[in-house]
């Protein structure tokens, strides 16, 4: 039977083409990694339904049926560590959801259904048969042993993936993960030690008496469990018994060093190691996974070449020497230009991963270690790149020296996206080491490009390799005090483990295909989750940097191998797993020395420049600006519009210069104090390393003096800025959360109706109630008519009906909409002045490349929107994908500064719950995006109902949203954001620490949806929650919440649900004092000085409330 499997066919790369055909000088480590791209069968089983295959990354099984390959299931790692019933009826494999939860299942080959065995957990394990169908697998540290209704539980006292029962039930064999081997008996519980080292999966032989064990270093043992003789038998993989119980089928690799594969053969030996026969010679096709059919034939599926595909040999002569001779026929091929059975997702790409039960191991951090890509970053020799596809030695070993900058610095580029890199030069550039004055001139071949220096150079000149010592010796070449080499041992992993833990990165060279590879791992038993903001425990899961790439990705080579997430050998979680492990270095470094800290530091760090109002003196100040540890180039913004920067001659994005800060008067602005910073920054999210410049700058008249002019405020005048709450003069409270009012009898209805969103102006709650065409006040003793829209309305937009979304921006000016449900109530709004006597129409359709859809909510608004300097408001129509980002000044639309985001890149379109709110403190900010970006997309946060415990931010590129926040703490009743899919959420900003407000329910299921809200801060702590008077099972829960800012340590919240609750608190970092208690003393001859409401000194107080200190009299001024 011939196939030819008909995929999309894809072109390889022409680089890859050209190595591919290169002459195999040194070692061909690129047609190792080509081979597992391109793709291939593996593990084929004899079912009752045929013969069944895997793929090499597992992702799928496949009947092979009459002409054609039929997907029978697809998953994640769904093909590995599976096993076949006795009568072929089943595949024990393990199931993943999208939450990252797993679940022992079984397949029925002849109707396709799936059974999970148990519900979705944490960690379970494979599931195995024995032959009267009883089942084994494991969850958590238990082994559950089920027949029929019969289930048993034993106590294993840890983890293990691979649990597999004998053919006749009476026991069972497994390993911990540092490869001892282990049995337990079924009727007894008792527990035998199996003598093989670093043993990970037992193949149990047909009648019972034998097992065959895989050990993790690429080696093959078997056990006779009548005598208990252990029978080594060498280098070998992919085993399987052969009918009678006596003899093995294996593959085994011809491999020139690690690294190197010229070929594999399939053997068959005795149990005993007696009497090798070679089944199938070797070959560069790669042969291997065979099996002895029920009909004495010999199933092969072959790698790559012109057998790739699946061959099949007759043995009906027997096991004989004569069987190398019997001539193969073809059962299926692939095209050599098909690429088969790549990864159906990264795991960590779910949306909905659920967060770990314990806590991670380790402490560097993800971006901590200067990542280098082998096949980007080594430098060109001669013009030649292609060597890059075969340093990953060198490559991991300047990682690991760059993350103690232990080698010399010089800056080269990433030539895939230009990336400025400190280290890489020293893989393949000749260089004299920072230690001892070495200098990396030894040269070697590398696919297709000669004569390369550098580290490469020197671990493969002449007949050297990185296993013989040399990747070991440049270490210590160059600063390593050791550089220790650990082979098979039985403690591999609890060794890679206490490195973990002690903050040390391992070279580690594995297998995670045909050939060898090294990589830079550093935290154990845990993934990495970008959008998690840190590391997730997982038993067994490690984080490296891959120099070659992520090989979860469906392409491994490529340049974003940075914290990639693996499986140790024999642990399955639905990641690529390392198949075998080789060696691995431990180097220690002088004591003295320590990573290099991402720092940036900048002197002076204020800036204080004063001029005469319209004077054409400009003076300025020279900053020293210092960055150590960076891996992104800087980026420097004024956020204040009255200096302008120069950087001088000298200046580099990664290690500093000087930067000339100088005056530029706005003189539009007037005479006054304009205090502001320059941010000067490296990276973004989770890896920012960021310091400002605070600037004070002063423009007054020819004396030198600001003048100001005074108003008296009486102790119980409400007059306040525009937009401020006339209780922000910092009221008596106690640090934590403190109510001020709750009222619990509101109208509308949690699921809907005419009143659904509220917003904060002037300190007060106001809501739409779009049925009588109104903002109405929402306050502790009711509701009351705050503003009657109609006539406006009709005069703007001849409107006779309103939208529910309201927002409104720091100075109280209130933003509205029509044309709800349809289209137009994205683009048809209304603002109304903060003082109710003004409004303009707003009409977001002018907005190049705006496409208008139905909005239902909107957030705050960053700035004033009627003011010069303008405000920004974030709008998520349903159906799309991004965000419009509108800057309204004066009360007009400003267009250059108003654009449609980057595609969000979500798995999901917005809905009317999707909400934005601005995650920058100033427009100016925002306006640096556009000045400097030209994209505004990175200013603002977005949370979807349907994913309720998470915050939505932008990747460090800015090309896609990903999950910046997820919120997993609960509280001591339960409260969690578990299922709390109800509308609202807000951030704020107390003592340079970031704080969400997120909505909770009772008990983590939907009906325990709540008016219950938490402030969880930046590290993902549950710092308070409200728990008076919460009302569950409210639905959807229509309402908002808003946090509006008192001082650096306090902020107001305010929460509506309609038909539920009004409510305003307090969330203090520490206890405030009211400034009401003031006494007022007379003594009129004293000279002035002023202080803002938080107890600050201000040197020249203009717009604003202030505290006027004369001699002992105090009094409260309003300063325009």
């Amino acid at each position: 039977m011939y196939l030819k499997f008909n995929l999309s066919s894809t072109m390889r790369n022409a680089a890859l083409a050209l190595l591919i055909s290169a002459p195999a000088v040194g070692f061909a480590q690129i047609d190792s990694y080509e081979i597992g791209d391109m793709g291939y069968l593996r593990t084929p089983m004899e079912t009752a339904n045929g013969i069944m295959v895997t793929n090499n990354h597992y992702s799928g099984i496949y009947a092979v049926e009459g002409n054609q390959l039929t997907p029978v299931l697809q998953g994640n790692n769904c093909g590995l560590y599976t096993n076949l019933s006795k009568d072929g009826k089943y595949i024990g494999y393990k199931a993943f959801n999208d939450r990252d939860e797993q679940a022992p299942a079984i397949l029925d080959v002849t109707t396709g259904i799936t059974t999970l065995l148990e519900d979705y957990s944490w960690e379970c394990g494979q599931v195995s048969f024995a032959d009267d169908g009883t089942i084994a697998y494991t969850m958590g540290n238990t082994l559950i042993v089920r027949k029929g209704n019969t289930r048993k539980a034993f106590d294993l006292g840890f983890y293990t993936n691979i649990a597999n029962i004998s053919p006749d039930a009476s026991q069972v064999a497994y390993s911990n993960i540092d490869g001892r081997m282990f049995v337990i008996n079924l009727t007894s519980g008792a527990k035998e030690i199996v003598p093989v080292v670093d043993g990970y999966r037992a193949h149990w032989s047909p009648d019972g008496t034998k097992m065959a064990i895989q050990t993790a270093v690429g080696t093959l043992a078997v056990q006779d469990r009548t005598n208990k003789c252990v029978y080594e038998l060498g280098q070998g993989e992919s085993v399987s018994w052969a009918n009678n119980s006596e003899q093995l089928i294996y593959t085994k690799t011809d491999r020139v060093n690690e690294f190197e594969v010229a070929g594999s053969s399939i053997q068959k030996i005795n149990f005993d190691g007696t009497g090798a026969i070679t089944l199938v010679k070797s070959s560069d096709n790669l042969p291997t996974d065979a099996i002895i059919t029920s009909d004495n034939k010999l199933l092969i599926p072959y790698k790559t070449g012109a057998k790739r595909g699946l061959m099949v040999k007759n043995l009906t002569e027997g096991i004989t020497p004569s069987a190398a001779s019997v001539k193969e026929e073809t059962m299926l091929t692939i095209d050599q230009d098909d690429v088969f059975g790549s990864r159906i997702s990264d795991p960590n790409d779910s949306p909905n991963i659920k967060p770990s039960p314990v806590p991670a191991e380790g402490s560097i951090g993800a971006l901590d270690i200067p990542y280098l890509s082998q096949v980007y970053d080594s430098p060109a020799v001669n013009g030649c790149t292609r060597h890059g596809y075969v340093t990953c030695a060198p490559t991991t070993a300047c990682m690991f020296l760059g993350y103690y900058d232990m080698l010399p610095q010089k800056t080269t580029y990433r030539r895939s996206d230009g990336t400025a890199l400190k280290y890489a030069h020293a893989i393949s550039a000749v260089f004299t080491s920072k230690s001892g004055g070495t200098t990396f001139s030894l040269t070697a071949y590398g696919n297709g490009c000669y004569n390369v220096p550098g580290g490469y150079g020197y671990m493969w000149n002449g007949s050297r390799s990185p296993g013989g010592g040399y990747m070991g010796s440049f270490m210590k070449l160059n600063g390593c005090t050791s550089a220790d080499y650990l082979w098979s041992s039985g403690s591999a992993w609890t060794k890679f483990c206490s490195e973990s833990t002690a903050g040390r990165p391992s070279p580690l060279c594995i297998a995670l295909d045909s050939g060898g590879h090294l990589i830079l791992g550093f935290r154990t038993n845990c993934y990495y989750r970008s959008s998690e903001g840190g590391f997730v425990a997982r038993t067994g899961t490690f984080v490296c940097h891959d120099p070659y790439g992520d090989d979860n990705d469906a392409t491994w080579a490529d340049d974003d191998g940075q914290h990639s997430s693996y499986d140790w050998v024999g642990y399955n979680s639905g990641r690529a797993n390392i198949g075998t492990y080789y060696w691995s270095i431990y180097a220690t470094v002088p004591v003295a020395t320590t990573p290099v800290e991402a720092k940036i530091t900048c002197n002076p760090s204020t800036v204080t420049l004063k001029t005469v109002y319209e004077s054409s003196n400009k003076p300025y100040v020279d900053v020293k600006v210092t960055a150590t540890g960076l891996s992104k180039n800087m980026s420097v913004n004024s956020i204040n519009s009255t200096v302008t920067i120069e950087k001088l001659s000298g200046w580099n994005d990664l290690s500093g210069g000087t930067l000339r800060v100088t005056i530029n008067p706005n003189y539009a602005l007037g005479m006054g104090a304009y205090a502001g910073y320059i941010a000067v920054q490296s990276g973004s999210g989770d890896a920012m390393v960021r310091q400002e410049i605070i600037t004070d700058i002063s423009i007054t008249d020819a004396d030198g003096n600001i003048p100001s002019k005074e108003e008296p405020v009486a102790p119980n005048d409400t007059v306040t800025e525009p937009g401020t709450d006339p209780g922000t003069e910092t009221p008596n409270v106690s640090a934590g959360l403190t109510k001020v009012w709750q009222n619990t009898t509101v109208p509308g209805s949690p699921s809907g109706g005419e009143i659904r969103f509220a917003a904060v102006s002037n300190g007060k709650l106001i809501a739409v109630d779009k049925a009588n065409l109104k903002i109405i006040e929402l306050s502790e003793t009711g509701q009351s008519d705050y503003y009657d829209c109609s006539s406006a309305l009709s005069t703007h937009w001849s409107a006779t009906s309103m939208g529910p979304a309201i927002g409104c921006d720091d100075a109280g000016n209130i933003l509205v909409h029509t044309g709800w449900s349809g289209a137009t109530s994205g683009s048809n709004f209304m603002l109304i002045s903060a003082d109710l006597k003004s409004t303009y129409k707003i009409d977001l359709s002018t907005i190049d490349g705006y496409t208008a859809a139905r909005v239902d909510q909107i957030g705050r608004i960053r700035g004033n929107m009627l003011s010069s300097e303008g405000g920004y408001a974030f709008i998520t129509p349903k159906d799309a994908n991004s965000v419009l980002i509108v800057k309204i000044a004066n009360g007009a639309i400003v267009s250059d500064y108003s654009q449609v985001s980057t595609n969000s890149g979500l798995s999901s379109a917005f809905d009317t719950s999707s909400l934005a709110q601005p995650s920058l403190a100033t427009v100016a900010e925002i306006d640096a995006l556009m000045d400097n970006d030209s994209d505004l997309s990175n200013s603002f946060f977005m949370r979807k109902r349907g994913n309720p415990s998470e915050v939505f931010g932008w990747n460090s590129d800015v090309t896609a949203m990903e999950t910046k926040h997820k919120f997993s703490a609960t509280s001591t009743e339960g409260y969690t954001t578990t299922n709390a899919s109800t509308e609202g959420f807000d951030w704020f900003t107390l003592e340079n620490k970031n704080y969400f407000i997120m909505p909770l329910s009772t008990d983590g299921s939907t009906n325990g949806r709540s008016t219950a809200w938490g402030i969880f801060n930046q590290d993902g702590e549950l710092v308070a929650y409200n728990a008076e008077n919460v009302k569950s099972g409210i639905g959807q829960g229509m309402g908002s919440i808003i946090a509006v800012p008192i001082n650096n340590y306090a902020t107001y919240i305010y929460h509506f649900v309609a038909g539920c609750v009004a409510e305003k608190y307090i969330y203090a970092t520490k206890a405030t004092v009211d400034v009401e208690s003031i006494t007022i003393e007379e003594n009129i001859d004293a000279p002035v000085e002023y202080y803002n409401l938080q107890g600050m000194k201000v040197a020249y107080p203009q717009g604003g409330i202030f505290i006027k200190v004369q001699g002992n009299k105090v009094s409260k001024v309003y300063i325009k």
